[in-house]
């Protein structure tokens, strides 16, 4: 239950498309200070975090298609600490909107 969980999130964060533009529409500011944040860890530690994967993994680091296949991992676990936040404050604030109006289906 704990992966379906965890995957669940990770799509909702990353990839679902509609979900990403109510998160654009409700707060531009935020979303865009997000992606700028994703942009700047991806930018400063994309290579080291794939370097240590690889070699986690026991694989050559000249290795390019090993590089492809795991960079996108690492990209996306970077996304994922840049971008969940949003996602996670959004959800959290529809919960407590929902516990304060006594309804269990409050729109995001």
């Amino acid at each position: 239950m704990r992966w379906v969980r965890e995957e669940f999130d990770a799509f909702l964060v990353l990839d679902y498309e509609p979900w990403q533009t109510l998160l654009q529409r409700k707060d531009p500011g935020a979303y865009t200070q997000a992606e700028q944040e994703a942009h700047r860890l991806l930018e400063a530690g994309f290579e080291q975090e794939l370097r240590e994967e690889l070699a986690r993994n026991q694989l050559d680091p000249q290795d390019s298609d090993a590089r492809a296949q795991l960079g996108r991992t690492v990209m996306r676990r970077i996304r994922y600490r840049a971008l969940a936040p949003l996602t996670h404050s959004r959800l959290e604030a529809a919960a407590l909107q929902s516990e304060a109006a006594g309804m269990e289906n409050v729109p995001v």
